[in-house]
């Protein structure tokens, strides 16, 4: 008997073990299963068994109800036509007579079989497990980059002129100048609640000590062994509700550029830690 197995794994946010044999194999099936998922965390796992039967020992096997029945008819054929009687070899040449059966193979040597179907299965795991960890060693350089650019914008972002205190104080002066125009009975007390709003309103500060920790729990989970796909899919929202929030209060173009820039790279950090295990 030969065989072998094909297994395929993309990218899931949990772990989905499809694997297909022949019926008469169901206890095989459930045991390579139970293996796979002991060994593998996240992911979509197809693992197909293709099995190419060889030829199995062969013996001859008489029909004998079928010989009963050619006998009968050749002894009517016989006293009929007053022919010449069959000879034992045109008998056992009549279809069905005489046929070719296969030997089963015992107990024992389903017992071998199906030891040597799974060992294989759990050698074409490792295997995966292999191909898996050479694509991961492709992807860190890549989810590497992607927090190195976060990193850099966020950096942009908290060097931006419009955060300066002039910029901030000549921004409040303006809007409180505008609501004044618009209404000339408020009073000291008003306005200064009216300029802490507009201050808190346009300082980033608290989303840019958010984003810089996020960026090193992100260095921290990259480096870590074990599986961390969750976690870093998980920080990924945290990256982007920081860079939503950014950019809602931002009060210049240029900051809004930046922070959209964020969101872009957040993106695509999101994508590629769907392949993480």
């Amino acid at each position: 008997v030969n065989w072998h197995w094909e297994l395929r794994s993309v990218n899931g946010k949990g772990l989905d073990i499809k694997v297909r044999m022949p019926q008469s194999l169901d206890v095989v099936e459930q045991r390579c299963r139970k293996y796979a998922q002991s060994q593998l965390g996240r992911g979509n796992v197809q693992c197909n068994f293709v099995l190419k039967a060889g030829d199995r020992k062969q013996s001859l096997k008489i029909n004998a109800e079928a010989l009963q029945q050619a006998i009968s008819f050749i002894a009517e054929i016989e006293k009929a036509a007053k022919v010449a009687p069959a000879s034992a070899t045109e008998i056992l040449n009549l279809p069905g007579v005489l046929e070719r059966v296969s030997e089963d193979p015992d107990e024992e040597q389903d017992d071998t079989l199906h030891g040597d179907i799974q060992a294989s299965f759990e050698a074409a795991i490792t295997e995966l497990q292999r191909s898996r960890a050479e694509e991961g060693k492709h992807l860190y350089a890549v989810l590497i980059r992607l927090v190195d650019e976060i990193d850099e914008l966020t950096l942009e972002a908290k060097n931006n002129p419009w955060r300066s205190a002039a910029a901030i104080e000549k921004r409040i002066k303006k809007q409180l100048g505008q609501l004044m125009n618009a209404d000339a009975n408020l009073d000291s007390q008003r306005l200064h609640q009216e300029a802490m709003l507009i201050a808190s309103k346009s300082d980033i500060q608290e989303e840019l000590d958010r984003l810089a920790a996020h960026i090193a729990s992100a260095r921290e989970l990259i480096v870590t062994v074990g599986p961390v796909g969750r976690k870093l899919d998980f920080l990924c929202q945290e990256f982007n509700r920081e860079a939503n929030t950014l950019c809602s209060k931002s009060n210049s173009v240029a900051l809004t550029q930046t922070g959209l820039a964020l969101k872009a790279c957040i993106e695509q950090l999101r994508e590629q830690i769907q392949n993480v295990e």
